[in-house]
């Protein structure tokens, strides 16, 4: 039942109050019962019903319309909330914050293995990570109104600014994990965003830079579970961007160059030295050691001379590695497997001493099978942009035409579930590639499919 304006003890105040249908002092921006009972409190805009009915009708319909303003917000019913610190303390944010908590979080954090409260207790108390949290959430929230996307740009454009003023300072960040979850957040952001290019290069190499300085406190903060597993998470979530991300910014390679300083193999054996369970990773679908494996390749790939010897012998060294990855069972994810063909693919381009007969055949092979795994995949069960990095791959040797519609299916796919992050931009991409490479008959298949696939790796 609704109720009538006639039992409305007012019409003029804020939001809530009309809602609780108490008496507001009308003090801005948080009115005194508000602030009693910890409410945030919502004003009417100039184009607002007076009695609140316009919010009232979005309640009503109970259609996707609304959540597509954001003076509706008041009326969705929300869990109980921090105290959101400014500027963030209007109803549009909170709400965005808990589809963040809700939604957005346990896509990126398996829920059933991981708490995950250690990082959210952080950011009341430290505005840029609440920042950092609303933009992933504006960006990637279902359906995507103008107002959210607003709201994520907004966000984001805070916390950087908060962030070069706080290296001005030149504040000691040693042991700084609010600041740590800000920067890995900005790459996660970065990696889902649809207005640009993703540029998460510079958000990955500051995590990296930070994680690095830890080493000397990993087995202090091992001694909680709460620290160690939020530790996990920074430190799998660095490797993650770190690696699958060179595909798509040549400019990005910091795992090589900090790689020995971040130690990484510590991290987990002192979660197994402290007992702490772990039933699954928290962000990667397989050990660290794969992405490491994925990182290297991706930059041997990208090689477009005849390698070196020191090179060959890389080669040799990542394709025994990758064999013995395939005899892993990986029943339980066939994502792997998916990954497991598109390394194939980074190694054949740089094949020493391979016909070209052979490289020819195995291309197609790996490629038929790829694009085949690919449909039996759920986009739901994977982090956003996860299943865009072999999906590139493929498509960028594909160079016949059905192959390229089969690509470009999956890849809508992929829009259609909003779980593809950049999968407009790939797709984009993509085009320009195939552009280039259609097929002719005086040119090699094998050379027309790594010619594509040079083009990819060079962000042609």
């Amino acid at each position: 039942m609704y109720q009538s304006r006639a039992k409305l003890r007012t019409r003029t105040g804020c939001l809530r109050c009309r809602q609780r249908r108490k008496k507001c002092d009308e003090t801005q921006p948080r009115c005194a019962n508000c602030t009693r009972i910890n409410l945030i409190c919502k004003w009417p805009s100039g184009n607002e019903p007076h009695d609140g009915r316009r919010g009232k009708r979005c309640q009503k319909n109970g259609s996707d319309d609304s959540i597509q303003s954001p003076l509706c917000l008041s009326i969705v019913k929300q869990p109980s909330s921090p105290i959101m610190p400014a500027p963030f303390n209007k109803e549009e944010y909170c709400y965005l914050y808990h589809q963040f908590i809700s939604t957005i979080l346990p896509r990126l954090v398996r829920k059933s293995s991981i708490d995950q409260t250690y990082m959210l207790c952080l950011a009341p108390d430290y505005p840029p990570l609440m920042g950092a949290m609303i933009s992933v959430a504006g960006m990637q929230i279902a359906p995507r109104p103008t107002w959210s996307v607003d709201c994520a740009i907004q966000s984001y454009l805070y916390t950087i600014a908060w962030l070069q003023k706080s290296i001005m300072v030149k504040k000691s960040t040693e042991n700084d994990d609010s600041l740590l979850a800000t920067v890995i957040l900005l790459s996660v952001f970065e990696a889902c965003r649809l207005d640009m290019a993703p540029n998460v290069a510079p958000h990955t190499t500051a995590s990296g830079y930070l994680l690095s300085q830890r080493q000397s406190q990993l087995s202090k903060r091992f001694t909680t579970t709460s620290t160690a597993i939020f530790d996990l998470i920074c430190i799998e979530s660095f490797i993650y961007h770190a690696s699958l991300m060179m595909l798509f910014e040549p400019d990005l390679d910091i795992l090589s160059s900090i790689r020995q300083r971040l130690d990484i193999p510590l991290y987990f054996s002192h979660a197994k030295e402290r007992d702490i369970a772990l039933p699954v990773q928290p962000i990667l679908q397989t050990s660290y050691k794969f992405f490491l494996l994925i990182a290297d390749a991706t930059k041997l790939a990208r090689i477009s001379r005849h390698l070196i010897d020191a090179e060959r012998i890389l080669w040799f060294h990542y394709w025994r590695e990758l064999s013995e990855w395939n005899q892993v069972d990986h029943a339980d994810d066939k994502s792997i497997e998916l990954y497991y063909v598109a390394l194939q693919i980074l190694l054949l381009k740089k094949a020493p001493d391979m016909s070209q007969q052979e490289q020819t055949l195995r291309l197609s092979e790996c490629l038929q099978r790829g694009l085949k795994m690919f449909g039996s995949l759920a986009p739901e069960l994977y982090a956003p942009s996860y299943l865009l990095w072999p999906l590139a791959i493929l498509g960028s040797i594909s160079i016949f035409e059905e192959e390229r519609k089969v690509t470009n299916s999956h890849i809508n796919s992929l829009i259609q579930s909003r779980r593809g992050g950049q999968a407009l931009w790939v797709q984009k991409r993509l085009e320009r590639v195939w552009d280039v490479t259609k097929f002719r008959e005086s040119y090699s298949i094998s050379d027309m499919r790594l010619h594509g696939l040079q083009l990819l790796l060079d962000a042609s």
